[in-house]
């Protein structure tokens, strides 16, 4: 049985993720805070909010040897879930805010990967990939998302080095961090209605929407997994690129 597992799995590239798995034939846990996911016999919706410490650890023991349990002969980890916010000048973010983001875009993936790497590592028989959505923001300094940015730029990080750790093992393990290009999701409409004085490239992603240059997730995800399902070298890569 070809399982997967995807984060942020209610809407934008999350969903598509998940439609697009269903019909290549994978069993999907669909994990989301709102458990509002596609209905299909293969498709089991686990509710949880990633953003709180402790969160994804508990998902990992908790979901790991129940997908053990249906003898996967392929894994798939879809590290998806993400958040903008807090957006705005660093010196103005709630301080309390500033965790939950950081957990939500690099703690979460993290631990996830690390869990999937201690659970699965010995078992030998079948291939295991796991998928980071990174951004072009790991790469500039956009004004306004300090912690966006510094959230992927790790991500980033963790991945090559994994990359390189499992290489050295002669894993058959793989892991990308990709980003998936400016996709239309909700989270671009919250990028559009921000004020300029609090990310002064506010106008250049208004542009993108105006001349229609937004991509639809359901390419990039489809564009995503075939690209993966070549078992292309671990790293990091850019969907614009590939």
């Amino acid at each position: 049985m070809k399982v997967a597992v995807v984060t942020g799995a209610s809407r934008g590239l999350g969903r598509a993720f998940v439609e697009a798995l269903l019909d290549r034939g994978y069993f999907v846990y669909a994990i989301s805070r709102s458990g509002d996911v596609p209905e299909a016999l293969d498709c089991r919706s686990v509710q949880a909010d990633l953003s709180l410490p402790g969160a994804a650890n508990m998902l990992a023991q908790n979901l790991f040897p129940a997908i053990q349990d249906r003898s996967p002969d392929e894994l798939l980890l879809i590290n998806n879930a993400g958040t903008l916010s807090p957006m705005g000048r660093f010196e103005q973010a709630e301080v309390s805010a500033i965790e939950p983001s950081i957990t939500l875009n690099l703690t979460t993936p993290t631990v996830l990967s690390a869990g999937l790497l201690k659970h699965f590592q010995k078992e030998k028989d079948f291939p295991m990939t796991i998928l980071n959505i990174s951004s072009g923001a790991a790469n500039t300094d956009y004004e306004g998302w300090a912690l966006y940015c510094g959230a992927k730029a790790g991500l980033d990080r963790v991945t090559t080095v994994v990359a390189k750790e499992q290489a050295q093992l002669e894993s058959e393990t793989r892991i990308y961090s990709i980003a998936p290009g400016v996709l239309n999701t909700d989270m671009q409409a919250q990028i559009r209605g921000m004020n300029p004085s609090d990310f002064p490239m506010v106008e250049r992603f208004k542009s993108l929407h105006e001349s229609q240059e937004l991509v639809n997730p359901e390419s990039a995800a489809a564009k995503i997994l075939a690209f993966i399902m070549q078992k292309p070298d671990s790293g990091r890569y850019d969907i614009r690129d590939l």
